[in-house]
């Protein structure tokens, strides 16, 4: 029996799960962000520990929409998932060129994140263009 790789077959096998991964992250990291050291918090124009954690706090949760938008097969939450990726790989290459120490994330970022988001763009594709 041959098996076709439908637009549903793409939304329950790939779609879905990763929707509830990332509310799960989201949820993780909001809570992972009171105790990570402040070192690792790159955000350049803040200072204050406590703003960073709030900072980074509150950027966790975008995480959770997005999920919500994944499971609902929203478009939106789609196209928003790439750009999240995008600025990520553009805020490590800033943070690798502002901080010596964080070098080694502006070449790390864009070398496993760019693989991942092209994977992830042709698997769940079937399921936002045919969208019912």
């Amino acid at each position: 029996m041959k098996y076709s790789y439908t637009p549903d077959r793409a939304y329950r096998l790939f779609v879905r799960p990763f929707g509830f991964f990332m509310i799960l992250g989201g949820v993780i990291l909001f809570f992972s962000g009171f105790f990570i050291p402040t070192e690792l918090l790159f955000l350049p124009p803040l200072d204050d520990a406590v703003v960073k954690r709030v900072v980074f706090c509150a950027l966790s949760l975008l995480y959770i929409p997005l999920g919500i938008g994944f499971c609902l097969r929203s478009k939106t939450a789609w196209w928003g998932f790439f750009a999240v990726m995008l600025v990520g790989i553009i805020w490590h290459v800033i943070a690798g060129i502002l901080n010596p120490h964080f070098a080694f994330l502006a070449i790390l970022s864009p070398v496993l994140n760019i693989p991942i988001a092209t994977g992830i763009f042709f698997v769940t594709k079937p399921a936002f263009l045919s969208k019912p």
